[in-house]
């Protein structure tokens, strides 16, 4: 995907490099990715200890492994989830909104235009991850969990001007949901857990999807603006990300 978004910037973008897109090499954006990866596991930990505190969990076992020792279960877990964060994270909040938004701004104003293209990529967010809220969730309402993540991240796109943090986010998620602390036994997903933990009651909010789940997006976003008040000089501004408006300025200087 990193490979697409390259051929996409060299022969189609008019100017747009890789870097306008987000992805860089630089401290800051190495700082971004690990403060990412750790805001996540704290946003997955927290709803599930405060659950564990008032009765609606309780701890099962610790390290608890799958079908490989569970610090290689784990490393496994952050190599693959991380592949999945960068491949949907360059796809829905870098190729398409930027695209998207490049086409839209010749009816809407740019206000208007990222917040369709905002609101467009959430949905089709929500709507591709079909298997986990239609067949894994216990009610098939839970997708509001998958389309919430989708804002999350691409809020964070937009007011990061980069992709490490949406990507550490999305990654750390889910290796956290997956190994950290995880109400899915190691022997059905394969992956060592390090607290697994159990609903005490059959109520469906406490399943795949549920309050958890919910909740953990919640944070993420506020761990993430918090980071990126601490960390930029000056306002947050959720309607200049860069990418686009190369176009626009491409435009002005021919």
């Amino acid at each position: 995907m990193v490979t697409a978004v390259a051929v996409t910037t060299r022969y189609l973008d008019r100017g747009r490099t890789v870097w306008q897109y987000g992805l860089r090499a630089d401290r800051r954006w190495a700082h971004d990715l690990l403060a990412g990866f750790g805001l996540a596991a704290g946003a997955v930990a927290i709803p599930y200890l405060i659950g564990v505190a008032i009765g609606w969990y309780e701890i099962s076992t610790t390290f608890a492994a799958g079908h490989v020792s569970f610090w290689m279960g784990l490393l496994l877990v952050v190599i693959a989830y991380l592949g999945t964060g960068v491949w949907e994270e360059v796809f829905f909040r870098a190729v398409f909104m930027v695209n998207a938004a490049e086409g839209l701004r010749r009816w809407l104003s740019p206000k208007h235009t990222l917040v369709v293209v905002l609101a467009v990529q959430t949905v089709i967010f929500g709507v591709i991850h079909l298997e986990h809220w239609s067949v894994q969730a216990p009610h098939p309402a839970f997708v509001v969990t998958w389309i919430l993540a989708g804002l999350v991240y691409g809020v964070l796109y937009l007011l990061s001007n980069d992709l490490a943090l949406p990507i550490a986010a999305h990654a750390g998620g889910n290796a956290a949901g997956a190994s950290l602390i995880s109400a899915t036994d190691p022997a059905d997903s394969g992956w060592g857990v390090l607290v697994l933990v159990e609903p005490t009651s059959e109520a469906i909010l406490l399943g795949h999807g549920g309050v958890m789940m919910f909740s953990a997006n919640v944070l993420v976003l506020s761990f993430g603006i918090g980071w990126l008040r601490y960390t930029r000089k000056g306002p947050l501004e959720l309607w200049d990300h860069p990418a686009f408006f190369v176009t626009e300025q491409i435009g002005e200087s021919e």
